[in-house]
Formats: structure tokens, C-alpha cells, sequence
């Protein structure tokens, strides 16, 4: 949705995409996820004009591509489908989209021809980019997760599925379009915590056996949604910031926003440890 000021439609979205692929020299390889449905339509008519594909899925086997099973990454390229990696443990790359990320990371790098070890040791060392499903501290059992990045519902949806337990902190400047959209995607939540001009519409939107509070600035949601998190049966509790907001009611940007909620679990961390 961030981006249909600028194409118009989602149509127009997907050509200017497709047009990319149009523009490959001849003996192009084109990576294409399958896991939704324009984009199994733009790997099948890239494939009908004759390019080479290769395709990649985060939701289990395609015929010739590469895909996750799990944590595992599986290479199908080849006649016999073999296992190369297994992703367990790399925080940075946790969460189904991650995965889907690391298929299409393996397909360009061995089409490049790069080795498979050294492919397989670049999952190991990757780092994610900030305010992306980042860890920034831990206190006892409790992670803090920034995904300050999430400035949409549909970009909150990666996070609010890739843990067990949240704590969820959310909020901001609203965009168009509501939040109905991360309701199927709330299992894990166990508690909202909410900040910014969109805690009110939030707090409506959630199901209501869901707690929900308003927290209304970040200073106090993060040291409010951590004391949950320590007094819950939770074995692994995640403080996670997945906005599904703009951060300009509050911050300047979501950076800004991510460092300080970064500063706010550290100092909390610290505490800890003392």
C-alpha cells in the first residue's frame, strides 16, 4: 500500500516489476517467489516467453526452484532435491518471509556460481538491517524485538508470525485501509500495548478476549509490556515493536522511533543484570 501513491493501481505495481525481468540480457536468470498469486502468474509468463526461472517458495516444494521446509532450505534445481541448509538458530533470519529471502539469496548466489559453502556461510554470518525484526537487548527470558520498519499493517504481519509469545507494542500515525488486516495474524499476541494516534482505532479492531492497553507514548509501553512479559509462563517472551504505523504523531522517523524504543530495552536490560 505504501507504494500505490506512486504506480496508481496494483496493477501497475506488478508491470513495473514484470518490466524489470523484460529488461534482463539474454541468458537471464529471473528468481521469482511463487508464494502468492501475481507472482506465479509473472513466473509463468516469463517462463512461456522462454526466460529461464527459477522459482522459490517459503511454503514447500516447486518443481525446479528452491524452497524451505521448515527451517530447512531444499535446492531442486538439480535431478535429486537435496537439503542445504538449515536455518534453525540464525536470528536474523527467522520468520517465514526470512526463509523465502534465503531461497532466493541461494538461487542468485549458484546461478552466479558462487560455492555452496561459502553461500551456506553467508546464512550463518548474515545480519539483518536495523529496525527489521531486530534483536536489540535481552533481560532474562525476554527479548525485545524492533520491527520498527512495520509502517503498515501488511508489514507487521512478518513479525506478529515469526514468534510464539508476543508482547506486542503498536501504534502510531495511521494510514488508510484500517488494521483489519493482522487479525488472522494475532494468534501469538498475548497483550497489546498501544501508543500514538491509532491506539484508539487498534484497541476497536482487536478481538476482544485480547488485551489491549493504552499506553500511549513508548516510554510506557515498553517498561509496561516487559513487566508482562516476566510475569507470564511464557519460556521465551518477545517485547516486540511491530507499529503497523507511520511514526510522525511522535517521531521523526521510524528510526528514531526504533532507537528509542532500542534505548528503552536496554535501559531495562540493564537493570536487570544490576
Amino acid at each position: 500500500p505504501d507504494h500505490l501513491d506512486r504506480h496508481g493501481t496494483f496493477e501497475a505495481y506488478v508491470a513495473a516489476k514484470r518490466r524489470l525481468f523484460e529488461l534482463q540480457p539474454e541468458g537471464g536468470v529471473a528468481v521469482v517467489g511463487v508464494d502468492d498469486a501475481p507472482s506465479r502468474a509473472l513466473a509463468d509468463a516469463l517462463a512461456a516467453a522462454g526466460r529461464k526461472v527459477i522459482r522459490i517458495s517459503a511454503l514447500g516444494p516447486v518443481p525446479g526452484g528452491v524452497w524451505a521446509e521448515g527451517t530447512l532450505l531444499v535446492d531442486g534445481t538439480s535431478e535429486t532435491p537435496r537439503t542445504v541448509a538449515d536455518l534453525a538458530g540464525i536470528e536474523s533470519l527467522e520468520g517465514r518471509h526470512n526463509r523465502q529471502n534465503a531461497a532466493a539469496a541461494w538461487a542468485v548466489l549458484r546461478a552466479l556460481g558462487v560455492a555452496a559453502e561459502a553461500a551456506v556461510g553467508g546464512f550463518a554470518s548474515f545480519r539483518s538491517l536495523p529496525h527489521r525484526m531486530q534483536t536489540v537487548a535481552r533481560a532474562g527470558a525476554v527479548r525485545f524485538v524492533d520491527d520498527s520498519k512495520a509502517t503498515n499493517p501488511e508489514a507487521a504481519i512478518p513479525s506478529l508470525s515469526s514468534f510464539a509469545e508476543i508482547f506486542w507494542i503498536a501504534g502510531g500515525k495511521p494510514k488508510p485501509g484500517g488494521f483489519a488486516a493482522l487479525l488472522p495474524h494475532l494468534a501469538a499476541v498475548r497483550g497489546a500495548w498501544l501508543i500514538g494516534e491509532a491506539a484508539g482505532e487498534i484497541a476497536a479492531t482487536l478481538p476482544a478476549a485480547m488485551p489491549r492497553h493504552l499506553a500511549g507514548r513508548l516510554d510506557v509501553a515498553v517498561p509496561e509490556a516487559f513487566a508482562a512479559a516476566c510475569t507470564s509462563n511464557a519460556p521465551e517472551p518477545v517485547v516486540l515493536l511491530a507499529p503497523a504505523c507511520a511514526s510522525f504523531d511522535q517521531f521523526t522517523s521510524y528510526e528514531a522511533r526504533g532507537a528509542a524504543f532500542a534505548t528503552l530495552a536496554r535501559e531495562l536490560a540493564e537493570g536487570v543484570a544490576a
